[in-house]
């Protein structure tokens, strides 16, 4: 969430989790959602791309969105999504499967 917020700015981010009951396939779904800048469209579309950053000569390099999109996507088979407005925050949102593959 670094960069969710401009330095020095206080901010909230907050963790919700709930079961999403479905015979076939139940899914938990997390959602991590701050009152921080927020993103307009063009960068909610590329936030999960490697290397993409707002940060770039601040340190920023673009892995972390990107790491979390193989990890949640690739290894446990779930699905990562972003809804954001500039001003307004961010809400990401992970849904998993209940049970892992194996």
């Amino acid at each position: 969430m670094t960069n969710a917020f401009v330095p020095e700015q206080a901010g909230k981010t907050t963790l919700s989790c709930a079961l999403i009951e479905s015979a076939a396939n139940p899914e938990i779904e997390i959602k991590v959602a701050d009152d921080g800048m927020g993103m307009d469209s063009a960068q909610q579309t590329k936030v999960f791309e490697l290397f993409f950053t707002t940060k770039r000569n601040q340190g920023g390099i673009g892995l972390g969105l990107h790491i979390a999109f193989n990890l949640v996507t690739a290894r446990l088979g779930g699905s990562i999504s972003v809804t954001s407005a500039p001003g307004q925050g961010s809400i990401f949102t992970l849904r998993l499967p209940a049970k892992l593959r194996k």
